[in-house]
């Protein structure tokens, strides 16, 4: 009849040889080592009470499995959670720094206030890290229009998500300066409220 080595069934049963050699010494199964020789009688023996135990074996490992990669996902929710709310800090950071502020363009200016040209997004991006000293993306910058006339221009900036920031974007003018396209376009108010007046 066959006969089969320790080591050859503790393979069978994903267990190692020293393993099996315990559960031999339980079930009062001589064996000496790795190498011992069993009969049939006996393996069948082994077979037969190993089973349940195995079959726990199998499911505690599997278990154990499970709870290792539940933790992993929690993990991995509880970094993901952290790095969105440090993003939302940094990009509510940089709102705080850049909303209402005012930054200068250069820029060709031609008749009534139009623009050799135009002042891209990239532009005000350089403009904002060059003068307020921080970094956006200038695909965020504005929508993606250019400024096509001088002036002051009211320019969002897309931070983060629904989070955004406006600055005032000044082309052929300054702070204290308003375009001359404004001053005519008040003037022509001014003149237009006068005549109104009279005609009253």
């Amino acid at each position: 009849m066959a006969k089969t080595r320790v080591h050859d069934l503790a393979k069978e049963y994903g267990i190692s040889s020293k393993e099996m050699l315990e559960h031999l010494r339980d079930m009062k199964i001589p064996a000496k080592s790795a190498s011992s020789t069993l009969e049939d009688a006996y393996v069948s023996i082994v077979r037969k009470k190993l089973k349940p135990i195995l079959e726990a074996h199998a499911a505690e490992i599997e278990a154990q499995k499970r709870a290792e990669e539940e933790a992993k996902a929690e993990e991995a929710r509880i970094a993901a959670e952290k790095a969105e709310a440090e993003r939302i800090a940094a990009a509510e950071a940089t709102k705080a720094a850049l909303e209402g502020k005012s930054v200068t363009v250069d820029a060709k200016i031609g008749e009534e206030g139009q623009l050799f040209g135009s002042v891209t997004p990239a532009q005000i991006a350089e403009a904002i890290q060059a003068q307020l000293g921080l970094e956006v993306d200038r695909k965020r910058v504005g929508r993606g229009n250019n400024i096509k006339t001088s002036g002051k221009h009211a320019v969002e900036v897309n931070l983060y998500r629904e989070i955004t920031a406006t600055v005032n974007v000044l082309v052929g003018v300054t702070e204290e300066e308003p375009a001359e396209a404004e001053v005519e376009a008040a003037a022509e108010t001014e003149t237009e409220e006068a005549a109104e007046e009279s005609a009253e």
